[in-house]
């Protein structure tokens, strides 16, 4: 027999399920572990340091979380990154097979006042400050490869020389305007900074010229609104020099120069045609003797209008006390014998001549009697109009 054991009376009492004579019957310490779904990196994680230094990390915000050697961590908030990022430099972005691109977040950096070859080591974004004295960027010093630089102009003294300089991309200088903001990409290849292109500042009014449709010989003018819009109207081509440029009362239009001709106004156009008549005037001025067209206080002025056969009609002012202008009509009279008559501000006009009382000779006698009380006027033995030598009661 069997000594007896208080283990062994303990062990008897135990009915083993099954899942205990399986772990009783594992071969090895492997074999229990596979029993028990204990195996580390299949069933369970393993032991791991930064698992281990991760654990320690202790919430007290949002945060991220950022390596600082191998097994050790700690938690920076959103302001600790953007500080940890303007740190350092960021040497490279790459799209991802999802499409997101990390977000550069970095200041501005100022250049140097008055530096013709700022250096833009180590940052992509920089701002000008040359507000004191005019200064020309000839080049971009300590460059990288491929890099991406984005200059904010601050000011209005800033050129960028295009042409004799490590810059390329214009046909010509450029003088920057303030607020507007250049891109430029190095390319170790030529040694050259190549210039992308530029944003302009934010403008309302560009915004609406943006907009419009170009029209052939149509202009930008400002409408009642007020905002930028096409003319109504065309302006054409000036053409060849000393071409005319006038308006037909829709759009602008262009009359072709016509050499040794004068001008003519028309209703609706106006033309080149050649003065009738001959003759020159050679001089109109203030004349001792009087014979031209503008004379002066001492008097005399006259103008003569010959008749082609050696006489003339000559026109000459009296000693007026005062400056005199007289207007004459703009038509002709309606018939003939009308008289011409003058207002007191000196504007000529004609009167109809059935206005005025024929000539006679009764009338002439009647006109030269003086009314006298109870008379009246009755023909004598002349015969001729005279008053009556009686009277007649009322």
């Amino acid at each position: 027999y069997q000594a007896a054991s208080a283990n062994l009376t303990t062990f008897a009492g135990i009915a083993p399920s099954a899942n205990v004579q399986t772990l009783l019957g594992s071969a090895d310490y492997a074999a229990f572990r596979t029993n028990l779904s204990l195996v580390p990196g299949t069933d369970v994680q393993a032991v791991d340091a930064e698992l281990t230094g991760l654990a320690a990390l202790a919430y007290s915000e949002a945060s991220y979380v950022r390596m600082t050697a191998a097994g050790t961590f700690d938690l920076r908030t959103y302001a600790n990154v953007l500080s940890d990022i303007g740190a350092g430099d960021v040497t490279g972005v790459l799209d991802d097979t999802g499409g997101d691109v990390p977000a550069l977040i970095q200041s501005a950096t100022a250049f140097t006042i008055n530096d013709e070859t700022p250096s833009v080591s180590g940052h992509s974004v920089f701002i000008t400050a040359n507000a004191a004295t005019p200064t020309t960027i000839t080049d971009f010093d300590d460059p990288t490869a491929g890099q991406i630089i984005f200059v904010i102009i601050n000011d209005v003294s800033t050129t960028i020389d295009f042409t004799s300089s490590g810059i390329e991309g214009r046909d010509a200088d450029y003088t920057c305007t303030n607020g507007e903001c250049l891109i430029f990409v190095y390319a170790s290849q030529d040694s050259q900074w190549h210039y992308l292109g530029n944003w302009q500042q934010y403008d309302a009014d560009l915004t609406a010229i943006a907009a419009l449709t170009p029209a052939e010989n149509k202009i930008m003018v400002g409408n009642s609104t007020p905002a930028w819009s096409l003319s109504a109207y065309t302006l054409a081509a000036p053409g060849t020099a000393g071409n005319i440029m006038y308006s037909d009362g829709t759009n602008w239009v262009t009359l072709a120069k016509d050499a040794g001709k004068f001008l003519k106004s028309g209703d609706s156009a106006v033309s080149w045609d050649t003065p009738a008549g001959s003759g020159d005037v050679t001089g109109v001025g203030d004349c001792a003797s009087g014979d031209c067209l503008d004379g002066s206080s001492d008097g005399g002025t006259y103008i003569s209008l010959y008749d082609g056969d050696s006489n003339y009609t000559k026109i000459m002012a009296g000693n007026s006390s005062a400056d005199l202008t007289f207007t004459f009509p703009t038509a002709y009279a309606a018939g003939n014998n009308y008289l011409v008559h003058a207002s007191t501000a000196g504007v000529l006009g004609y009167t109809d001549p059935a206005t005025f009382q024929g000539a006679d000779a009764d009338l002439g006698v009647i006109a030269g009697l003086s009314p006298a009380e109870g008379k009246i006027i009755i023909a004598d033995s002349d015969p001729k109009w005279a008053l009556s030598a009686f009277k007649v009661p009322a």
